[in-house]
């Protein structure tokens, strides 16, 4: 590369020649603009702001791995077919086979809180898995009861739980306020009728009150995105019931509400709440066509009578002692005459 030429002064130029940008260790603006333009396109100068852009979006990947690493570093690990000795305490999150890593029995876990909630949601998950058919048993609050069936070769997964256990082993006493969560009908939970008021203040209002019996199959669900839900809490010994999605939950009796007005979709005692009678159940003065459904479920949980009302919109209680009757998508509900 022949060697540049010193620059040189006019004659009669009493300023001193200032000494080109690269030789003061960095090419100058009309360079930068040489480098910034593409062949055959007018050099002109990349604003800094963009030159930036790259490096910011590089920060951005590099802090969302190293969140995402740490969620993965502080979790408990899973665990694949941990040793029986490990069945003597508790048991961690993973995968097991029955009856060779996990007996069968009815085994309580507590929901394990998530640091980083906006990242990964709290929840706990228990299933076990045939191949015909995969039972599920979760929670976002609480703890969560599941029931292992002795069935050889069916595999067990759990995840996002903590401190799981024998459900004799960790019976809860002295019990204060009832919770979302699972509980043992009758050894931590009276038997009875129970009402859970559906939390408005969720992202997703929406209530569900599930009986397991003691093979922890679901012998009753019921469920209300409006006002609450009302169950019969009940069974053999070993049975077991799931509240979620509640703002609170007290028996039905203590949290009635005599003569509602107005009567909104959701659950209410027979009675006790509501009389029995014809009542109306108007649809949206904009959906005049869409579907309303209405039941009425005795006080042992059978249903007595449910109609999806589509053209008639008229329905009749009946009077049954300890009854509960549920409307859904009622825009209006009155009692006639």
């Amino acid at each position: 590369m022949p060697e540049q030429p010193w620059p040189t002064r006019p004659k009669g130029d009493d300023q001193p020649t200032p000494l080109p940008e690269r030789l003061l260790g960095g090419p100058s603006q009309p360079e930068l603009a040489l480098l910034d333009s593409a062949p055959g396109q007018p050099a002109t100068a990349t604003p800094p702001g963009r030159r930036r852009w790259p490096l910011i979006i590089v920060a951005v990947v590099i802090i969302v791995a190293v969140v995402a690493s740490l969620a993965v570093v502080l979790s408990p690990p899973a665990t694949d077919h941990p040793p029986q000795s490990a069945l003597h305490g508790t048991i961690p999150d993973g995968t097991y086979t029955v009856p060779d890593d996990l007996a069968p029995g009815t085994y309580r876990t507590e929901v394990r809180f998530s640091r980083y909630e906006w990242l990964f949601p709290t929840y706990c998950g228990v299933t076990q898995t045939t191949p015909d058919d995969t039972q599920l048993w979760n929670s976002d609050e609480g703890s969560v009861i599941f029931t292992v069936a002795d069935l050889p070769g069916s595999v067990v997964t759990i995840d996002g739980c903590l401190n799981t256990r024998l459900a004799s082993a960790a019976i809860r006493s002295d019990i204060e306020l009832i919770s979302n969560g699972y509980w043992l009908i009758g050894d931590e939970l009276d038997p009875g009728t129970y009402r859970c008021l559906v939390d408005f203040q969720a992202a997703e209002p929406f209530g569900w009150i599930t009986v397991f019996g003691p093979d922890g199959t679901v012998v009753d669900l019921r469920d209300s995105a409006d006002g609450s839900v009302i169950a019969p809490v009940q069974g053999p010994p070993g049975s077991y019931v799931a509240f979620q999605g509640c703002a609170s939950i007290e028996p039905a009796e203590q949290s009635y509400t005599p003569d509602p007005d107005p009567i909104t979709n959701g659950f209410w005692l027979v009675g006790t709440e509501i009389a029995p009678g014809d009542y109306r159940c108007a649809p949206p003065p904009s959906q005049p066509d869409s579907t309303r459904y209405v039941a009425q479920y005795d006080s042992d949980g059978s249903l007595l009578a449910d109609d999806y009302l589509l053209q008639d919109d008229q329905l009749t209680i009946t009077d049954t002692p300890g009854s509960v009757v549920k409307f859904y998508g009622c825009h209006e509900i009155t009692r006639l005459g």
